[in-house]
Parts: structure tokens; C-alpha cells; sequence
């Protein structure tokens, strides 16, 4: 294991840190650069300009209110079949 003098390593990381130097134009255009690239992933990734909704309510709210009108059919079919068995029975229980 090498021991380095305190003063060699700091000159090896001030001639590290020195290479990667940005001037002040090149660093806001690269933040600029990075918040465009964030803005146009944010903007594809929710936007969806092929689907269309409109077509899908309209299916949708006449399928509800067909099956509205067939659960009104069915309750009202079980409610006279109701009445006629109880007329039935009724006039079976007077005969």
C-alpha cells in the first residue's frame, strides 16, 4: 500500500475537477438541453392524439341503455308471472 503526500492528492483532484470545467454558456445549455429531452418524454408519454373517446362514450351509453331497457323487460316479465301464479294458486285454493 503507497502512502501520498496530502498536497500530491489535492493537486491530482484540482487537475480533475480542472479538466471538467464548463463554462457558464455551456452548463445552462446543457441543463437546457436536458429540460427539453425531460419536457418532450413528459409530453409523449401522456399525450395520445390517435385515441378517440367520443366513439367509445357513444358505444357505451347505447349498450347502457339497452341493457336498462332489458332489465325493465325482465323485471316486469318476473312481476306478471308472479301475478299470474298468484292468481293461480288463488283460484285453485277456491276450488
Amino acid at each position: 500500500m503507497q502512502i501520498q503526500s496530502v498536497n500530491s492528492v489535492n493537486s491530482t483532484l484540482s487537475t480533475k475537477i480542472k479538466e471538467k470545467e464548463f463554462s457558464q454558456d455551456e452548463f445552462q445549455a446543457s441543463v437546457n438541453e436536458i429540460k427539453n429531452k425531460e419536457e418532450k418524454d413528459k409530453k409523449s408519454e401522456f399525450q395520445n392524439e390517435d385515441l378517440n373517446l367520443s366513439t367509445t362514450l357513444q358505444s357505451f351509453t347505447s349498450y347502457a341503455q339497452q341493457k336498462l331497457k332489458e332489465d325493465q323487460f325482465k323485471k316486469n316479465e318476473e312481476t306478471m308471472l308472479t301475478k299470474l301464479f298468484n292468481a293461480i294458486d288463488n283460484m285453485n285454493k277456491k276450488a
